[in-house]
């Protein structure tokens, strides 16, 4: 069965993301029907241990323009009763009404109504202009130079480097290949995130330089020189090749789900559906993610 989604339950599930720490949450998790043996899909999936025991919570979310009724809260009480699911939350987007309020809150259940906000309080929460950008970039590597050090009486040098040239540390200790270090470097946050401050759109071709400095036990990253044979100490990786900026203006929508504050925004990026969603705790924590290409819905909320 496929894996369903819409843009309120992608909204709720990254807000969860950012709420519940050290927890692992699922969206469309598949959980086993206690009295069937079917697989049945749960919205979103929140996973923890409290001393060292599982504890699972479950969110459904509602997107219905009318209050959710007591219906709906019957029919998700029966079906987590036939589930592994210690605790569930129903959230819907337009409340609930008074029957499934109460039928709820009789029963154990959490309800959480999402309650839009206007756009003067989505730009006093994050931001004046009531928007966020979101920058990015797609680096295709043509070159790798790395600059060794002076060491078994040769000179200082730059040599361009080959994909499948070994690493090693000083004391002989194979750690890889110059293509891991050129996949580890781009992935490094600090140098994606030096990357992207200095990124223009106009920019294209880049140039990535990273000091290598010796680790906590002094000892440095070494390139194999086959001719006479030897490691030369590295001192700088320099990447190179053409590169492609992506710039996107998210427009804010904005909500409360109980005392959280959450705003998102939908464009295009990369090419792909994208989806920004920010929040804000009762704490005054702020996190932003975004999620982009498959499994991110088409559209807004309506």
């Amino acid at each position: 069965m496929p894996k369903r989604t819409n843009v309120f339950q992608k909204i709720i599930h990254l807000a969860q993301i950012h709420l519940a720490a050290g927890a692992t949450v699922t969206e469309s998790k598949l959980l086993t029907d206690f009295v069937t043996g079917t697989k049945r899909e749960v919205d979103i999936c929140i996973e923890t241990s409290i001393a060292e025991h599982r504890v699972v919570v479950c969110i459904e979310c509602r997107d219905h323009k009318r209050p959710a009724d007591v219906g709906w809260v019957d029919a998700m009480k029966c079906k987590h009763e036939r589930l592994p699911t210690h605790g569930l939350v129903l959230v819907s987007r337009n409340g609930f009404t008074p029957e499934a309020s109460e039928v709820a809150r009789i029963n154990s259940i959490e309800t959480l109504a999402f309650d839009q906000i206007d756009e003067a309080n989505v730009a006093r929460l994050f931001g004046t202009s009531g928007s966020l950008w979101a920058k990015g970039c797609t680096l295709t590597v043509t070159n790798v130079a790395i600059g060794v050090m002076e060491s078994a009486g040769l000179p200082p040098e730059r040599i361009d480097a080959l994909p499948d040239n070994k690493l090693f540390t000083n004391d002989g200790t194979e750690l890889g290949t110059v293509k891991e270090l050129v996949d580890f470097t781009l992935h490094n946050r600090t140098m994606v995130e030096q990357l992207l401050r200095q990124a223009d759109p106009n920019h294209k071709y880049c140039e990535v330089r990273w000091d290598i400095p010796p680790n906590s036990e002094g000892k440095r990253l070494c390139l194999e020189k086959i001719d006479p044979k030897c490691l030369r100490p590295i001192q700088y990786v320099l990447i190179k090749g053409p590169v492609t900026i992506t710039v996107t203006r998210f427009n804010l929508r904005g909500g409360d789900l109980g005392r959280v504050q959450i705003a998102w925004g939908t464009g295009t990026f990369f090419d792909k559906n994208a989806l920004l969603v920010a929040t804000k705790d009762a704490e005054g924590k702020q996190k932003v993610t975004l999620t982009f290409g498959e499994g991110v819905p088409k559209g807004d909320l309506e």
